[in-house]
């Protein structure tokens, strides 16, 4: 098969893969998007572009008694706000606003796409591998972070990370490449300290390979170590919320990640500079632990509350109504626990690609041996990470592709040249094996009935963007409503909103499910004092979040029942259900 032949292919993958995540519109063209995030990303956007100060992204609607305080970065909105202004001369800004959440998800997957395939291509898979990491990616749990609506940063900080990986493998080792992950990695962790156990490891693995490698490595080690001080300089004064006081946080970029970058990245930059002193490996890495120690007692120094847990300030009740119910939180065991089906596809395809990662190492040539030796490296910490959050399963699905689509196409080059049944009957177990739909379909037997209750179903239909329509008729209040329908009622309404799933905002959440779990005569008192004029109910969403179960005398219950209090008066709006609004009559 011809080279020509083989690109033709590549491109038709790619472009194939494109154009099937576009085709799941969905809800998106009515303005629906993935998930409350996305919502609350799409209200960010709207705020900075009417106007709002680019250093503050706290939401003004956001009535908790924390004042609405968000910790998010301005670099996701400048891209969608860049999207939605050129959208907006030709059209409406409703429709602007829709391209953009259309736009941009499938500008991402077009450059993951890419990046995967120069990842392939640096672990010497070939074109074939490209194709076949092209489907796993696009049969795994990571393309979800691509669909159209999907706007939150995610899916843009898997794309950086997989930026610095494959800046890592870089033969050559150039200071170009240097330069590409420092900023990359910098980017990412500015959007999302999520990034921060990938972006770590990175670090270090850079100067590992100045370890082993010694002045090979010295020039590309300075471009590095001068890249973090001067993007995370930029960044810690540029982005959302600008310098000062607000900046001595741990659950975004602050003082104590700005300190780690330039304390490291000088001292890494003086390695690659005046290192060829240290001739031995044993010298570089008693220089290199040396630096790490002192990166560490400067963050101790500087950020040391951001050594301890990050849910310190939750409370046993907010833990068990709402943090142990959050996805992405959750670890492997309470991961199992919930969802053994989620486990099972989610770890399964991982390890497998874990293994073939480690098969590939052996086989490979010298000149993809040590990419292949980084990839593996990152697969095990990939699945380190995932077990302690399920957050880290969207980038490590991604190394699982490359790895496991570079599997795929070596043995189906193997096949082609050599035929014959033994050498295809390894292929097809390696495709089984390696592919996330057959994890899917494994963990689906361990699924039990109640996974796919009607509840579940209800839930969805309660972030239906048509459901909200009627509520714009109603003159702007306080409505009080459960935790997660928060973002959507932001962003499809005038209306403000009393809590919302976002963790600078404990006291709100807290109060919002004491005031569920009370009695009714205790909700009602409650809601007169925040001054709140309607309820806005969905009970299926309700009956997942488990609030009528653990207090069945409570307000919830009452909603869940469908016999709510007499103090409250039913809204009819046309078109609201199964959503139930209930206006809150005046105090006696």
């Amino acid at each position: 098969m011809g080279k020509a032949l083989q690109d033709r292919l590549v491109w038709a993958a790619g472009i194939a893969m494109v154009a099937l995540m576009a085709a799941k519109l969905g809800s998106v063209w009515q303005g629906g998007l993935v998930a409350q995030d996305d919502y609350m990303r799409m209200q960010q956007v709207r705020d900075l572009l009417a106007g709002q100060d680019w250093f503050n992204v706290n939401q003004s609607r956001f009535l908790t008694p924390e004042g609405g305080a968000m910790h998010w970065s301005r670099v996701p909105d400048a891209f969608i706000g860049g999207l939605i202004l050129p959208f907006d001369v030709f059209t409406d800004r409703g429709t602007a606003e829709r391209l953009a959440a259309i736009v941009w998800p499938l500008m991402l997957l077009s450059a993951i796409l890419a990046t995967l395939a120069v990842t392939v291509r640096r672990i010497g898979g070939g074109r074939g591998g490209i194709i076949a990491a092209f489907f796993l990616f696009g049969t795994s749990a990571s393309s979800l972070q691509y669909l159209p609506g999907r706007i939150d940063h995610h899916g843009l900080i898997a794309l950086l990370l997989l930026t610095a990986v494959n800046a890592l493998m870089n033969r050559d080792a150039s200071p170009r490449s240097g330069l590409v992950a420092a900023g990359a990695l910098c980017v990412a962790l500015s959007i999302a300290v999520e990034s921060l156990p990938f972006t770590a490891v990175l670090i270090a693995a850079f100067g590992l390979l100045w370890v082993v490698r010694g002045h090979l490595e010295a020039p590309r080690l300075a471009a590095f170590g001068a890249g973090l001080v001067v993007f995370g300089t930029i960044l810690y004064v540029l982005d959302a919320p600008g310098m000062g006081s607000v900046r001595a946080v741990c659950d975004a970029f602050g003082q104590g990640h700005m300190s780690a970058l330039v304390i490291g990245g000088a001292g890494l930059a003086t390695f690659g500079v005046f290192g060829g002193a240290m001739a031995s490996w044993q010298t570089r890495l008693l220089g290199g632990a040396a630096l790490g120690v002192l990166v560490i007692a400067v963050v101790w120094i500087v950020a040391p509350a951001c050594f301890g847990s990050p849910y310190r300030d939750v409370s046993e009740l907010m833990n068990e109504m709402w943090l142990s119910r959050v996805g992405e939180a959750r670890s492997l065991p309470a991961l199992w626990q919930a969802s053994p089906d989620v486990t099972i596809a989610g770890f399964g395809v991982a390890i497998a690609a874990l293994v073939a990662a480690f098969w590939m190492r052996l086989r490979a040539e010298d000149q993809s041996r040590l990419s292949w030796t980084v990839l593996s490296a990152l697969l095990v910490v990939g699945i380190a990470l995932t077990s302690w959050q399920i957050r880290a399963l969207t980038m490590t699905h991604i190394l699982a592709s490359a790895a496991g689509g570079a599997a795929i196409g070596y043995l189906f080059s193997r096949w082609w040249d050599a035929r014959g049944v033994p050498p295809l009957l390894m292929l097809a177990a390696a495709a089984v094996a390696l592919s996330p739909v057959t994890w899917s379909r494994i963990g689906a037997l361990a699924a039990s009935p109640e996974d796919n209750d009607s509840a579940g179903v209800s839930r969805a239909l309660c972030f239906d963007p048509a459901l909200y329509a009627p509520l714009r008729d109603v003159e702007a209040s306080l409505i009080f409503s459960q935790i997660d329908l928060g973002p959507p009622i932001l962003a499809h309404t005038h209306h403000s909103i009393l809590s919302a799933p976002y963790h600078r905002n404990l006291k709100g959440i807290e109060r919002t499910l004491t005031i569920y779990l009370g009695s009714s005569d205790q909700a009602r008192v409650r809601l007169n004092e925040v001054g709140a004029e309607y309820v806005l109910a969905c009970p299926g969403a309700e009956k997942v979040a488990g609030l009528a179960e653990r207090s069945p005398e409570g307000f919830s219950a009452d909603l869940q029942s469908g016999q709510p209090p007499e103090w409250l008066a039913p809204v009819d709006l046309q078109g609201l259900e199964p959503l139930q609004l209930y206006r809150i009559a005046e105090p006696d």
